[in-house]
Formats: structure tokens, C-alpha cells, sequence
């Protein structure tokens, strides 16, 4: 069962966190790094940073006009389906990242 007062982090969130981590993002950081498709921009601080909101991530396609901002419990996005970039980040994992019910 899951506690309600803390919802669980959203699947996409999870995946690029996990996948920036494997790319060596240290701790606490303001972080950005990019996939072939994909520039991940990261703010693992406790404060704004360049416009990006404490502990929350933008992704931006390269090619398309796609953008979002996302943070552990939600956030925006405006592009392709949400299971596309979860697929895109997972099979750069070493471990993918499952969903939870």
C-alpha cells in the first residue's frame, strides 16, 4: 500500500533521474547533460537555479518542438506520448526503471 501522504515519484521523473545518475550527476547538483534525442537539464538544489524551480528537471527535444518541466509528483509536458521518453531514457539504463502501481 502506498503512503498517500507522500505520492509515489512519477515514472518518467524516475527514469531520468536514474539515467542522469548513471551519467555521473553528482548530488544536490545543477546538472545538464543530453542523449541523442533528448537536452536534460537538472536542479537537484534547494534553490532556483537558471530559471529552473528547486528539485525539478526540463527536458527539451533537439529536433522537435517538444518541452517539459517535470518534478517528482508531476509537472508539464508538450510532445510525444510520456511512455516514448520513458522508453527512450530506460534503454540507456543499465537497470531499467520498473513502473509501480
Amino acid at each position: 500500500m502506498t503512503d498517500q501522504s507522500h505520492p509515489p515519484i512519477t515514472h518518467l521523473f524516475a527514469c531520468i533521474a536514474c539515467w542522469a545518475v548513471e551519467q555521473g550527476m553528482p548530488p544536490a547538483s545543477f546538472w545538464q547533460g543530453e542523449t541523442d534525442e533528448w537536452t536534460v537539464t537538472i536542479n537537484a538544489t534547494d534553490l532556483m537555479e537558471d530559471g529552473l524551480p528547486p528539485k525539478s528537471m526540463k527536458i527539451e527535444h533537439k529536433v522537435y518542438m517538444a518541452v517539459g518541466l517535470i518534478h517528482a509528483r508531476g509537472g508539464w509536458f508538450v510532445g510525444p506520448p510520456e511512455e516514448e521518453i520513458i522508453a527512450h531514457f530506460n534503454g540507456l539504463l543499465n537497470t531499467p526503471v520498473e513502473a509501480v502501481a
